[in-house]
């Protein structure tokens, strides 16, 4: 079974024509994931995060402006898929996505050389839970209900496997409830939890060793 990763790309591309001239409109998540998009909300931050320095870098070697807009992830998808702007990132391979724009591709694949990053999903839970992922099935949950950021792909792939969720918008919004014993465990990128948690350590949480692994038929 292949490991759980989101294969990101510095861009999913509008469908259609070239990006106008010396102008590039793109669109990227309203919702913090630490360190690559940094701050919640309309407003970029400062710093904004590695993948806008590098979008940055790159369309300044391509001698293009950057006009660059934060919004949830479906408002930029139906923005892109109208030609509204021209690219959104940083959004990994998801086959229901495919109608809104491209995605780098190779053979019919997604292009791994084409990707920026690559992430693991894991989950978090209290420590003393009795929720367990041994890297094949899920254990534990009783009637508790899995967590997860609202439109990141693991939502459907944990639904796929039958399992109960629930969504909120942010990482922290998930880690509060994960406290508070409301959920069981909380689904999320590794990085990006790991980042959240450097700066508001919860010696109550733990991180489940094994990572998530989806069917070997699921792509990315």
């Amino acid at each position: 079974m292949t490991r759980w990763t989101l294969w990101v790309v510095a861009a999913l591309a509008l469908v259609g024509g070239p990006v106008a001239a010396q102008k590039l409109r793109v669109a990227y998540s309203d919702i913090e994931a630490a360190p690559y998009q940094m701050g919640n909300g309309s407003r970029m931050a400062d710093p904004p995060g590695a993948i806008v320095e590098l979008v940055n870098l790159v369309a300044k070697e391509m001698g293009l402006e950057v006009e660059y807009e934060r919004a949830p992830q479906l408002r930029s998808f139906r923005r892109l898929q109208n030609g509204d702007i021209d690219a959104a990132f940083a959004y990994s391979y998801a086959a229901d996505r495919l109608p809104y724009g491209r995605y780098p591709m190779k053979d019919g694949k997604p292009n791994e050389g084409a990707r920026v990053f690559s992430q693991s999903y894991v989950f978090y839970r209290l420590k003393g839970s009795p929720f367990s992922w041994d890297g094949r099935t899920v254990s534990g949950l009783g009637e508790g209900t899995i967590g997860f950021n609202s439109t990141f792909s693991i939502g459907a792939e944990l639904v796929r496997w039958g399992l109960k969720t629930e969504d909120v918008k942010t990482t922290e919004q998930n880690f509060q409830k994960l406290v508070m014993g409301r959920i069981a465990a909380y689904a999320m990128q590794e990085q990006a939890a790991d980042s959240y948690l450097g700066a508001h350590p919860m010696h109550d949480v733990e991180k489940n060793r094994f990572r998530w692994r989806p069917r070997p038929t699921t792509c990315c």
